[in-house]
C-alpha cells in the first residue's frame, strides 16, 4: 500500500495472543530475575568491599575472578529480565491499547 510521496507501508505483523498459563510463568520467571538480580548485586556490592581489603595478591585475584563472573552473570539475567518485560509490557498495551503503563520503558 502506498501513501503521499510514494512511500510504502508495511502491513502490521498480526498479534500473537499470549497464552494465560504462559503469561504466569513469565510473571513467575520475572519476580525470580528480580530477586536473583537483587542478589547478584549485594554479592558483587560484598566481593568489591572485599578487594578493597588487600590479604594477598593470590586472594585478590580470586575475588577478582568472582566479581568478573557475578558481573558475567549480572548481565545475562538483566538481558533476560528486560526480554520478559518487554514482552509482558506489549501485552498489557496490546490487551488495552488506549492506556500506556506507567512504568513503560521507552528505548532511544
Amino acid at each position: 500500500m502506498t501513501h503521499g510521496a510514494g512511500k510504502r507501508e508495511e502491513p502490521e505483523a498480526p498479534t500473537k495472543k499470549l497464552n494465560p498459563i504462559l503469561l504466569r510463568k513469565m510473571r513467575k520467571r520475572r519476580e525470580e530475575l528480580e530477586e536473583e538480580i537483587a542478589r547478584c548485586e549485594a554479592e558483587i556490592a560484598a566481593n568489591e568491599l572485599e578487594l578493597a581489603n588487600f590479604k594477598s595478591a593470590q586472594e585478590s585475584i580470586r575475588v577478582a575472578a568472582l566479581i568478573h563472573d557475578h558481573r558475567t552473570r549480572l548481565k545475562d539475567m538483566m538481558k533476560d529480565w528486560e526480554q520478559i518485560e518487554l514482552t509482558l509490557q506489549e501485552h498489557r498495551i496490546r490487551k488495552n491499547p488506549r492506556i500506556l503503563s506507567t512504568d513503560t520503558v521507552f528505548r532511544v
